[in-house]
């Protein structure tokens, strides 16, 4: 709680720097809610984290 997030963001990204010590919960927050308020297509660039954000249930669109 607390803790400062630094962005990067582009047209069609959005990169995001989690200093050291920080919760990474924080992420996935974010992550929720811009998929539940801006854009439920979001995706993460990782494949890994995609999926552990549960977007591995969802086809990706072509």
């Amino acid at each position: 709680m607390g803790q400062r997030l630094r962005f990067d963001v582009g047209d069609l990204w959005m990169r995001i720097y989690l200093e050291q010590g920080s919760c990474g919960n924080t992420i996935a927050r974010l992550v929720s809610n811009l998929q539940h308020r801006f854009d439920g297509a979001l995706r993460l660039a990782d494949p890994e984290l995609d999926e552990a954000v549960g977007r591995h249930l969802e086809p990706m669109a072509a």
